[in-house]
This record gives C-alpha cells, structure tokens and sequence, in this order.
C-alpha cells in the first residue's frame, strides 16, 4: 500500500504502532512523513522498485549509515535541508 497522505486507513494503522520502534519510510513521495508528524524516526527514499529493497534493509539493519537532505520544504518541520549529510561512497 501507498501513497499514506490519501489512504486513512493506512495511516489509522500506523497510528497504533508502537512509536518506540516506529520508522516511516516514505517511499514515493517524502509527502507520506506528513501523515503521521510525530513519528520518531523518518526516511524519504524517492523511490518503491527492488533496487532500494537491498539498501533500506542495510539502513533499517545498521549495516549502512543513512544520508541526505530533503530537497523541499514540506511542512514547518521539515524544512529544505534536513536530514543527514551524505558521505561520497567509493566506487
């Protein structure tokens, strides 16, 4: 299911999780962190194929650090520039 910001039933849901292991991840849109604003812990992938799968289970495992910083402003809460500063990966 996506898409958290049009869909009640999915944020009614969230909302009953418990908060102190709760991540959002936001995968289409970083929009979605508007649906539960007091969520611990948020993460904006701007993408929902396979190819992130392997990654976000790296980051939600502690095997990868995570990095980046929202291009917008969504909200007075997340402003342009928030997030963690990415580090360059060699290659």
């Amino acid at each position: 299911m996506r898409d958290a910001v049009s869909n009640p039933a999915q944020v009614a849901l969230i909302e009953e999780l418990p908060r102190d292991r709760l991540v959002l991840i936001a995968a289409d849109s970083p929009y979605d962190l508007l649906a539960v604003p007091d969520a611990p812990t948020c993460l904006a992938l701007y993408s929902h194929g396979q190819e992130i799968s392997p990654v976000l289970c790296d980051v939600l495992l502690g095997r990868l650090e995570p990095g980046g910083v929202l291009p917008l402003a969504l909200s007075d809460r997340y402003q342009v520039g928030d997030g963690l500063p990415s580090r360059a990966i060699a290659r």
